[in-house]
């Protein structure tokens, strides 16, 4: 079972990522290509899914089940809203060229991808998380921990601190006679291929 502690860094780690993408695609030039990046970053995960039930199906020559066909069904829709005709002929995400997440976060601050990191341990299971969790060395072995932890309020701190340099540094004050960002917002913005498309 997760300590309190665990599902804050859990919380925490993702709400960075989800931080750091506006952050990213506000540093656009103005031509969209960021939007088309991040657009078609997002469908590597669908074209991957689709490869494997394609092998899927060739290893049972060619018989389709049920939840396959739902699975291609949902990844076309999902293409089709994004403006990509075909995710299978999407080219691998080097080629694509969207930021990767430690580059991502790093637009947070010098200590973003720091504070990322450290609860990035717990997340994926590694044995400090479970050192400082669940098993303290005792002498000269470890034991079971069944005190429980601190609550420790640096990771929530941490995430509120982000959030509000996010949004005060990205929102444009309608007292102010200039914001901190005048490009087009991100509401309005979409892939140049949707956008093309009337999307």
């Amino acid at each position: 079972m997760k300590s309190k502690n665990e599902v804050h860094r859990d919380r925490t780690g993702a709400a960075i990522e989800t931080l750091a993408t506006p952050v990213c695609l506000i540093g656009d030039d103005g031509n969209g290509d960021r939007f088309d990046q991040y657009v078609m970053n997002s469908l590597v995960a669908e074209r991957e899914l689709l490869a494997d039930v394609q092998k899927n199906v060739e290893r049972r020559d060619g018989e389709v089940w049920p939840i396959e066909e739902r699975m291609k069904r949902s990844i076309a829709k999902t293409a089709k809203a994004a403006g990509i005709e075909d995710v299978s002929k999407l080219p691998g995400r080097a080629r694509i060229g969207y930021p990767s997440t430690e580059a991502r976060i790093k637009l947070l601050g010098p200590n973003a991808y720091l504070a990322y990191r450290m609860g990035s341990v717990e997340v994926h299971g590694e044995w400090n998380g479970l050192y400082r969790n669940h098993s303290p060395l005792e002498g000269l072995q470890f034991s079971p921990n069944v005190n429980g932890l601190h609550v420790r309020p640096q990771i929530p701190l941490t995430l509120v601190m982000l959030s509000l340099t996010v949004i005060l540094e990205n929102i444009e004050m309608p007292h102010s006679r200039k914001g901190s960002y005048s490009g087009t917002p991100i509401t309005n913005r979409g892939s140049a291929a949707a956008r093309k498309q009337g999307r």
